[in-house]
């Protein structure tokens, strides 16, 4: 997070470059603009202390008033936007805040989404998503459109209150495709997400029993344990792979 935090607020500070730029370039042109914005925030400063020194009583504004109509009408002479002094945000939606309605704007989490895809395990799969299916490679195409469209659904409503999914058949029928293009499009959400298959969920809960039955367990192994075991419990979305193909052991029925 303070990877891509760091770049919110350059780009923040890019943004306010470009603006201080923009602005010098057409003062260069517009001089009169220039003597104009002075004389307002001139006008504006002397209107703060009047203000406080007033004691509450309203200060006259009409000097200002004037200016401000000099300069609209100035720049509809000049055909010049009115935001030209104003910084133009690489995301719009948050103002290069990465904040939006009180949560992660989708610019964060786009930055955020290589990282947690890499801890989520999803790198396994760098060809797997919604964006790369195609239904080529089944006979049963009316069917598929219809496991895409139910997969793309559940997606878009998807909530930690949402129900599990079970994918079931042969292999080669799509399972882990559609699994992993889940997972993908939900973690791109901000959702905390796990890939795991069954057979390294067992490995990890026959480690723990090692560990919990040692006298002086390896410090390193159960760091790694406890990330692991955090991951496969706190997970907003887990994903459990190849499912009843596990060898039989303690942690199988």
């Amino acid at each position: 997070v303070a990877n891509a935090m760091t770049i919110i607020r350059e780009r923040h500070v890019q943004a306010q470059i470009a603006c201080d730029r923009r602005v010098l370039a057409v003062y260069k042109q517009h001089p009169d603009l220039a003597r104009l914005d002075q004389a307002i925030r001139t006008s504006k400063a002397t209107l703060l202390l009047e203000t406080l020194e007033s004691r509450g009583a309203k200060p006259d504004r009409r000097r200002l008033n004037a200016l401000e109509k000099e300069k609209e009408a100035y720049l509809q002479a000049n055909k010049l936007p009115p935001d030209y002094d104003e910084p133009k945000p690489y995301c719009s939606r948050c103002n290069d805040t990465g904040l939006y309605e009180g949560a992660h704007c989708f610019c964060l989490l786009e930055l955020l989404y290589p990282e947690r895809s890499k801890r989520a395990n999803l790198d396994r799969y760098p060809k797997m998503s919604f964006e790369a299916y195609t239904d080529r490679f089944y006979s049963d195409k009316a069917m598929m459109d219809k496991v895409v469209r139910m997969c793309h659904a559940y997606v878009d409503t998807f909530s930690k209150n949402s129900k599990n999914l079970l994918f079931y058949g042969p292999p080669g029928t799509g399972k882990t495709f559609m699994a992993v293009s889940i997972a993908k499009a939900i973690a791109s959400k901000g959702f905390s997400v796990f890939f795991v298959t069954i057979t390294e969920m067992l490995d990890v809960m026959d480690e723990c029993r090692v560990i919990a039955r040692s006298f002086s367990p390896d410090d390193q192994r159960r760091r790694r344990l406890f990330d692991q075991k955090k991951a496969l419990r706190g997970s907003e979305f887990l994903v459990i792979d190849e499912l009843g193909v596990e060898p039989l052991g303690p942690n199988t029925i």
